[in-house]
């Protein structure tokens, strides 16, 4: 019988399997069209940084709350070691470092599907529709640090 420990790898091993499964399935059903998802999966987490990490998004600028958003995940849900907003005109970067999830990530883009349900891209897209704000967003290895750039260019 395995031990406790052994039991929640396995676990954490299914249910990575269970993501990979779903977002391979939605990408050859719906292909791009899935993006259209991530806004949702994204109030669904600042509903929850609302209420578990006293998240507020009111009034806020868009580098106000992207930069905070990356603290969150770095502090509260322990997804990167560091966050870091750059900024290029209208084009927003989160830089995460050392992020969780990468291989994950990895395995759908060489898969040809893009991670529509990133955590952070998706939060940061549902806060800047509080906002009023749009954008159109991608994702970036970041080998260098371990990690993802995910660009948000305002629309």
């Amino acid at each position: 019988m395995a031990t406790d420990a052994k039991k929640a790898e396995n676990r954490l091993k299914m249910y990575q399997m269970m993501v990979m499964g779903s977002a391979l399935g939605i990408w050859d059903l719906i292909g791009e069209t899935a993006m259209a998802i991530s806004p949702k999966i994204g109030e669904q987490l600042l509903t929850m940084m609302e209420k578990e990490a006293g998240l507020e998004i009111a009034g806020e600028t868009p580098e106000h709350i992207l930069t905070e958003l990356g603290r969150l995940y770095v502090d509260e849900i322990g997804g990167a070691s560091a966050a870091e907003l750059g900024t290029d005109g209208n084009v927003l970067s989160l830089k995460l470092r050392n992020a969780a999830g990468k291989e994950l990530i990895l395995q759908l883009q060489a898969a040809g599907v893009e991670p529509f349900f990133e955590p952070v891209m998706c939060s940061g897209l549902a806060a800047l529709a509080r906002l009023g704000k749009r954008a159109r967003v991608s994702v970036e290895d970041w080998e260098e640090g371990k990690g993802r750039i995910i660009h948000y260019e305002l629309v």
